[in-house]
């Protein structure tokens, strides 16, 4: 998809769906450092508090509204989760064992349901993000499809979410959200 057309789409439409619509924006946790830490207590190195931040500025020139954040409890994620809620001024957010790597999606996809948002952020890391989308948009986890740390991805769906009824609206990384403005 060319970043014109992007662009040029009235992305503050969004906001006017029904209640029955159910925006997910999944965003990969920035970069992060790699010595002399435990996995999950790895913080986002400079570039990757740059990635977070841009990931936010983006959703926000989009006009992007959101309900809340679900975030992985491990640092990194942590920390890009609460960029992007300083950033768009979101007040729940909400941190779930469901976003870890290793966790079934069917939990993730429960929880969003009992939440009843219409607009979720979750913000998590790779490569479940990927097999989560896939699962979410053709009902399998084998679609080939890459979130670059500090990418965007928009799904749209009716609530209740059913696997494999759901569409892929964008996916966008660092570089194609610099041209974003």
């Amino acid at each position: 998809m060319q970043i014109q057309k992007l662009l040029s789409w009235n992305w503050k439409s969004l906001n006017n769906y029904s209640f029955l619509t159910m925006h997910l924006y999944l965003v990969r946790h920035g970069d992060a450092l790699t010595q002399g830490y435990d996995d999950p207590a790895r913080p986002l190195s400079s570039l990757g508090e740059e990635q977070a931040k841009l990931a936010a500025l983006t959703l926000k020139v989009f006009g992007v509204a959101l309900d809340a954040i679900l975030s992985s409890p491990l640092l990194r994620a942590k920390q890009t989760a609460s960029i992007v809620k300083e950033e768009l001024k979101v007040v729940d957010v909400i941190i779930t064992e469901y976003l870890v790597p290793s966790a079934d999606h069917r939990q993730i996809i429960n929880q969003l349901n009992e939440l009843g948002k219409n607009s979720v952020l979750l913000v998590g890391h790779e490569p479940h993000l990927s097999s989560f989308i896939s699962m979410l948009i053709t009902g399998t986890r084998t679609a080939e499809l890459e979130m670059k740390k500090g990418g965007i991805a928009f799904i749209e769906t009716l609530s209740p979410i059913q696997i494999g009824k759901c569409v892929l609206r964008w996916l966008l990384g660092p570089e194609q959200m610099k041209h974003v403005k």
